[in-house]
């Protein structure tokens, strides 16, 4: 059997957050399954980090018996990024543009999107937890036929992005 890839923005046992707690239980109750599994993410450190800084080194780490891969983020136009985020936390709708934008300028990993392309075949799967970065949405269109989405979906501005809802129909799961 081939192994899962959890993909998420940043991974820590200690970081607190809805999605991030999911994700830790989740990998935490797997380690009593005969399952291969391994989280891939960036080097941030956390939601509340500098999203243009590597706080961990590139690499394979092992949290608490979990395989954990951190790839560098890449560097990111946070004014851009700012502007369209400002509108969408007030409830206002962006262009098609903007969307583009928001995920472009988010949190991202192309050498992590590059380690998911290259190393496909080793993967029956991709789980992708939450929904509204920019690791899910270019890492579920690498392959949406092997993309599962751990939403964490909430009633905001970003649930409501066209980009999101096209994509995310395509996944062969939720």
């Amino acid at each position: 059997m081939k192994k899962i890839g959890f993909v998420t923005p940043w991974f820590g046992m200690d970081i607190p957050g809805g999605a991030e707690m999911e994700l830790r239980e989740l990998v935490l109750h797997l380690k009593s399954t005969p399952l291969e599994y391994e989280v891939l993410t960036t080097c941030v450190k956390s939601f509340d980090s500098d999203w243009n800084r590597n706080y961990y080194k590139l690499g394979e780490y092992v949290e608490q018996g979990i395989k954990v891969k951190r790839f560098p983020v890449d560097k990111r136009d946070q004014e851009a990024f700012d502007r369209v985020n400002a509108k969408l936390m007030r409830g206002r709708s962006v262009s098609r543009e903007e969307e583009q934008i928001f995920i472009d300028e988010m949190i991202n990993s192309s050498q992590m999107y590059d380690y998911m392309r290259e190393h496909d075949e080793e993967y029956s799967l991709f789980v992708f937890i939450p929904y509204m970065f920019g690791t899910t949405y270019h890492g579920v269109r690498l392959n949406p036929q092997k993309a599962v989405l751990n939403p964490c979906f909430h009633d905001e501005s970003y649930f409501h992005m066209e980009l999101f809802k096209e994509l995310y129909a395509k996944v062969a799961g939720i």
